[in-house]
């Protein structure tokens, strides 16, 4: 309700796909929820990337009501649909008697997730993409089973073919880092060469996969946008700062530019916190525990692909391994601990925009 008017990722273009689909689609429910769209006069938001202020117009401005609150009835749908598998789940593993524990434990950390500021940001969005974040969290509940997964990933793809690879290519890092055969150490060199490539090599890493059949051709076409066409956006963020936005936009900032400065500190620090005690664990251990070793997977990918993609900068793109995270917290700080957090965040970022409004 107190967010600015079309203050999401590339808003303009989004919004296009749904009021005017140039295809049909499974997915054109979308297009009959938003047809009565008003464009309202956009917010007037001051809220620099540097600053620690935020400044948005009167609470005039933005949506009509109907518009926000049809927003949270998909969110909500969203939930809705989350909370039926949960309980399929734990129903389907009591009464047949098949093994889905590890499947139930991740549904649990999605719910959670589902609390955290950026979540609730992301999946309420008026775009497809709502709906691939959607499948992909259905992904990582299902990250085991590969019939389940490959079948997700041929949606996502017919969906947004951009989201699909960013999927796909945490699925078979996360195979990678999780399931061999090594000690931790190892496998965090690994993961530190990969990243330590990708932030000296950048954009070029793209020209390796040239003569690779498929996806040579994909990586030829996203090379020649970002070296031809879409420059200013390689140029957006320096290749350093890039890990940053993404942690930024990841937490909670619009692409006004509007966030919580207190959020963000606590956030920074309680992800430290957890890189480091997700560490000492793995170090005791040798070899490490898979929800320790998922979290240096999601860390790995989202420095090399940032690295290397920067039109990937943007958090959007990653918030489907959110769940991962709180996975990893919940076994080191506990649930109670992590729910208090996702709440207390959240209710940081509604001060935030209450305060930005007056």
């Amino acid at each position: 309700m107190l967010l600015p008017f079309g203050s999401e990722p590339d808003f303009l273009h989004r919004i296009d796909e749904i009021l005017y689909p140039e295809t049909y689609s499974g997915f054109n429910f979308l297009h009959t929820l938003f047809s009565n769209y008003v464009w309202s006069p956009s917010c007037n938001v001051i809220a620099p990337i540097n600053s620690f202020g935020n400044s948005i117009s009167n609470f005039s401005c933005g949506e009509t009501y109907d518009l926000k609150l049809l927003r949270y009835v998909i969110y909500i749908s969203y939930v809705v649909m989350l909370l039926f598998v949960f309980a399929l789940l734990r129903t389907i593993n009591k009464v047949k008697g098949l093994d889905f524990l590890i499947e139930i434990e991740r549904i649990k950390a999605v719910i959670i997730a589902l609390l955290f500021p950026s979540m609730i940001y992301y999946l309420g969005v008026a775009a497809l993409e709502s709906i691939t974040l959607f499948l992909s969290l259905l992904i990582y509940v299902f990250i085991s089973r590969f019939a389940v997964v490959f079948l997700l990933m041929l949606i996502i793809f017919n969906i947004d073919p951009g989201s699909a690879i960013v999927v796909s290519g945490f699925v078979l890092l996360r195979n990678i880092v999780v399931e061999y055969n090594a000690k931790f150490k190892t496998k965090m060199i690994i993961s530190l060469l990969i990243c330590s490539l990708c932030f000296v090599v950048g954009i070029e890493m793209l020209t390796m996969l040239f003569s690779i059949p498929i996806l040579g051709s994909i990586a030829s076409v996203i090379y020649e946008h970002y070296t031809e066409i879409y420059t200013d956006v390689a140029t957006k963020y320096p290749l350093i700062l890039r890990p940053f936005v993404t942690f930024m936009t990841g937490v909670f900032m619009t692409s006004d530019g509007v966030k919580s400065i207190i959020a963000l500190l606590l956030s920074f620090l309680a992800f430290c916190n957890l890189i480091y005690k997700s560490y000492l664990v793995n170090e005791f251990s040798g070899f490490g525990n898979k929800r320790s070793l998922e979290l240096l997977a999601v860390v790995a990918f989202i420095l090399s692909f940032s690295f290397v993609l920067p039109g990937y900068t943007n958090a959007k793109y990653y918030i489907f391994l959110l769940p991962a995270i709180m996975l990893s917290s919940i076994n080191l700080f506990g649930l109670s601990k992590v729910i208090l957090f996702n709440f207390a965040m959240s209710c940081l970022v509604l001060f935030t925009l209450l305060h930005a409004r007056m």
